[in-house]
């Protein structure tokens, strides 16, 4: 017997797939932000309540984080969501 697949919705990315340029930004944003404020992986998860796997997870690329995350760790990191999403220079 074969287990169901379960389909992806409409533009999802394959989990293999490499992270779209949003993820890639987002995950640059959050590792150095969360550095300048000297916190750890597990710091900034439990601030946010989120997994240090999760944090861990964004900060690879791998993570589709939802808006209301994005919202989150903007809060915890001082900065706003738009901010969190843009391309900054180090």
């Amino acid at each position: 017997m074969n287990p169901k697949r379960v389909a992806r919705s409409a533009g999802e990315a394959k989990r293999d797939a490499e992270p779209t340029e949003i993820r890639r930004i987002l995950a640059r944003n959050v590792r150095l932000l969360r550095e300048e404020k000297g916190l750890s992986q597990r710091e900034l998860a439990r601030l946010a309540g989120l997994s240090q796997k999760y944090i861990w997870e964004i900060e690879v690329g791998a993570k589709n984080v939802t808006l209301d995350r994005i919202s989150e760790l903007a809060r915890h990191l001082g900065m706003t969501e738009l901010e969190l999403l843009t391309p900054r220079s180090r």
